[in-house]
């Protein structure tokens, strides 16, 4: 006896749905008479039902299968011949075709996020070869911007949410061995690009931090006030590789404190500079500074 998953025929040797052969199950037959005939061979009427088979192929493949043969049973002649039955001109003597729908889950995680209700993962089911939507990102990490998606925590982007994808093996490796994927949000810091009016503090943008630069205006003398333009943020491009392309930076050439100060030039620190080649810094909480220095 075999079954044969038709379904997966389709699909490929990563989906594990093989053709499988089957020893007589009990209660699955019923025999009919034996009759001679007249060259010494005998003939057996076998009548198998699918049920039991179908149940046990289900059983060995981990997924639910049905039936996808018109009928529920077959019958078939075997010949007794040379000590042996067989089916003549054929080593199987009966064959189902089943099939399956299986449906898995695709969990992303948060990774440090959390959706409004403090959920850390969140799923869709999708049907083995389908078609499946990729969410848009649903978590929100303070100081964090979301970047994608990865298939393994801490891992690469690979999505980024709204791509409709094969749901199989090829795109999300181990899916039917494992009856579920997993998808991992990548999260880049973002503490900076932009002043909060009510604290004057830096805070972040939207954009990854990795890939601004930023110059933060102050005024050398205290007593002039504060300088106007604060806060200078220049977005960097990404290469084919996704790492952001240096530039230089061209400084604000005019600055204003109090009403009789006059703008001079730009320190950095203490010691003057009037040109300033900027080079990508490791995110973090420091900004680069410059004090302008003025005078009444």
């Amino acid at each position: 006896m075999q079954i044969d998953c038709i379904t997966s025929d389709k699909w490929g040797d990563q989906y594990e749905h093989k053709n499988k052969d089957y020893a007589p199950i009990e209660d699955s037959y019923t025999l009919g008479n034996a009759t001679a005939n007249a060259d010494g061979t005998w003939n057996l009427v076998v009548t198998v039902k699918a049920e039991k088979y179908v149940k046990q192929y289900s059983v060995d493949r981990d997924e639910a299968h049905e039936l996808a043969d018109k009928s529920t049973e077959k019958t078939v002649t075997l010949v007794y011949q040379n000590g042996a039955w067989s089916k003549p001109g054929d080593t199987i003597a009966f064959a189902f075709d089943v099939k399956c729908n299986p449906k898995y889950d695709l969990v992303y995680h948060g990774c440090g996020g959390t959706t409004e209700n403090g959920k850390e993962t969140v799923s869709s089911t999708f049907s083995y070869f389908g078609e499946a939507t990729i969410k848009n990102n649903p978590f929100l990490r303070d100081g964090y911007v979301f970047e994608g998606w990865a298939l393994t925590d801490g891992g690469d982007v690979v999505y980024t949410g709204g791509e409709d994808v094969t749901f199989n093996d090829v795109n999300f490796p181990g899916l039917s061995t494992a009856k579920k994927a997993e998808l991992y949000a990548v999260w880049a810091l973002d503490k900076q690009g932009a002043i909060d009016p009510d604290t004057g503090e830096e805070t972040g943008d939207g954009i990854a931090d990795y890939r601004q630069v930023f110059v933060r205006y102050k005024s050398a003398d205290a007593t002039l006030g504060s300088v106007a333009p604060a806060y200078q943020v220049v977005t960097l491009d990404l290469d084919e590789n996704g790492d952001p392309i240096v530039v230089d930076i061209s400084l604000d050439s005019v600055a204003t404190a109090n009403e009789g100060a006059e703008f001079i030039y730009w320190m950095q620190g203490l010691e003057n500079t009037v040109s300033y080649e900027a080079s990508l810094k490791d995110a973090g909480p420091d900004s680069e500074e410059l004090h302008p220095r003025l005078y009444v």
